[in-house]
């Protein structure tokens, strides 16, 4: 893959994305990732006192949506995630959380955002209602979806008591939240959290 010309912002992910698939518990290999992306991003910030402030600025917003079900206990409940304002996106990460009292996780699958698969995700703290994710384009050219369309689906068996319930929502604990386009801006995660409840 051709990098020439990419922008540090693109470097800084790749770094860190690669040190992910590395092995998502893996804190060594993370920092030491991290601080190579950072000197790389250093060397391309602008000479202090010129007029360009942030190389990473905000530059819009994108919606992450799950679906809120009823199940009985015991049954299994699958959960798609779907996306709205998907354009022109690069990379994206984000960890998932819910209550392990509640559901216990299962598996994912339906796979429907190109180049996803099982190594975009860290399994290592589901039984602490944690799921890690990191993914990015392959081709660093950007990624279109129309709105509404299902990124991926996670599954889960229902194991708390009747009438006790989860939200299953996306926070930064231990993955941050960080989703950027082609044109190396960050975008605003503005999230639908689904609410599961047991019968």
């Amino acid at each position: 893959m051709n990098l020439n010309g990419k922008s540090p912002f693109i470097l800084f992910f790749l770094f860190l994305l690669a040190a992910q698939w590395s092995g998502c518990s893996d804190d060594k290999v993370r920092e030491a990732a991290k601080e190579q992306a950072m000197e790389a991003v250093k060397k391309n910030q602008p000479e202090v006192g010129t007029t360009e402030k942030n190389i990473f600025p905000v530059v819009g917003s994108i919606e992450l949506l799950t679906e809120g079900k009823e199940v009985a206990k015991g049954e299994e409940v699958c959960i798609p995630i779907k996306a709205k304002g998907f354009k022109q996106i690069v990379s994206m990460q984000y960890t998932l959380q819910w209550d392990p009292a509640v559901l216990k996780f299962k598996s994912f699958g339906n796979f429907e955002l190109p180049g996803l698969s099982e190594q975009n995700f860290g399994t290592h703290i589901t039984q602490k209602g944690k799921l890690t994710h990191a993914w990015f384009d392959l081709n660093v050219k950007g990624i279109t979806l129309p709105d509404e369309s299902p990124l991926y689906e996670l599954c889960f068996e229902a194991t708390g008591d009747p009438g006790s319930k989860t939200t299953i929502q996306f926070v930064e604990d231990p993955t941050i939240i960080e989703i950027a386009n082609v044109n190396s801006g960050f975008l605003e995660l503005k999230q639908v959290p689904g609410l599961v409840r047991i019968e």
